[in-house]
């Protein structure tokens, strides 16, 4: 019944992307859910077993491909204010994922070796890795201003940078 259920809303319309149909992501996030809620309710002795138990979720591709062209960039990068365009040179230079820019510490940063040290829990896969810079992004490094009060790389007067979403979503209309 819930794998029909699954299936069903596989072709409902998104309402985040209109003119398509929900992703398994979303379709997943509801079974996640939907365990949770006959979780508590076994605990509350609401139900006796969970039907959803032995639901597995279904496969994501959430590969992203798209990729910023050197103009697009550029025209990002002039209406971009600073925090933010601070951490899109620092992705479009390293790869890095947003999240994981915005925990960077000063001591992460290593100017010398031309490495950033992203620790295990820190990133989105749980596993640390080294990241390393190219000269520009060393250079780069060196140049932004530090916070006395805050030791992150990425911060809004000594304070962790809070959403850029809409800041990002300004910037891509402009």
């Amino acid at each position: 019944l819930i794998e029909k259920f699954m299936a069903y809303r596989l072709e409902q319309p998104s309402w985040v992307r209109p003119g398509q149909t929900l992703a398994p992501a979303s379709v997943n996030r509801e079974l996640s859910v939907l365990k949770n809620l006959f979780r508590e309710a076994i605990k509350n002795n609401f139900v006796e077993r969970d039907p959803a138990v032995l639901v597995s979720k279904l496969p994501e591709h959430n590969a992203r491909n798209r990729i910023l062209s050197d103009d697009e960039l550029e025209q990002l990068l002039k209406v971009a204010p600073n925090q933010l365009r601070w951490m899109i040179i620092l992705a479009a230079g390293t790869g890095m994922r947003a999240g994981e820019i915005r925990q960077v510490k000063w001591s992460d940063v290593n100017l010398g070796e031309g490495t950033i040290t992203l620790h295990a829990g820190t990133t989105k896969t749980g596993h640390g890795r080294l990241i390393p810079l190219s000269s520009e992004l060393v250079e780069f490094l060196s140049n932004l201003p530090r916070h006395y009060k805050c030791p992150l790389v990425i911060n809004w007067r000594g304070r962790e940078y809070g959403s850029y979403k809409t800041a990002w979503k300004t910037a891509c209309r402009e």
